[in-house]
């Protein structure tokens, strides 16, 4: 069982909070944004870096999706990663995939691969928005 797990909530349990690499690797993100100066980072610059990010983050995710064994402790690192997927959908591009298909892609073949209904979809992204709202001042160079 993922030690995630033991956060999720609702029935069916599902995740309410991002994995702690999705958020070490914003921290450090952010940080790093920090470290080079605060106020250079205007709109455009901010829009740049998210768009680098967000193609790395989907290469890497898809690299990972291909190499999924199955069983059911797969299935829950499916799930997890499904709702970091959806929470970085918000963090990276306001909730909505960029015009090259953005996260939706990977986020599709998440829930393909997690067999997942269009009421549990529904709920994660809610839970996902939900959590942007409570964290986003964490990230606050990131958000819009």
């Amino acid at each position: 069982m993922l030690a995630e797990r033991a956060l999720w909530e609702g029935e069916p349990k599902l995740p309410v909070q991002p994995g702690p690499g999705v958020f070490r690797m914003l921290r450090c993100l952010v940080t790093g944004m920090e470290g080079v100066g605060a106020d250079i980072w205007g709109a455009g610059a901010v829009k740049e870096l998210k768009r680098v990010v967000e193609e790395e983050v989907r290469e890497i995710v898809k690299e990972w999706v291909g190499g999924i064994a199955g069983g059911e402790k797969e299935t829950e690192k499916v799930v997890q990663v499904l709702f970091d997927m959806l929470y970085l959908q918000r963090v990276i591009a306001g909730g909505v995939g960029l015009a090259d298909g953005g996260l939706e892609d990977v986020v599709g073949e998440l829930v393909r691969l997690a067999g997942m209904d269009d009421v549990t979809m529904n709920r994660m992204r809610k839970s996902a928005a939900e959590y942007w709202k409570k964290s986003y001042l964490l990230f606050a160079l990131l958000a819009d």
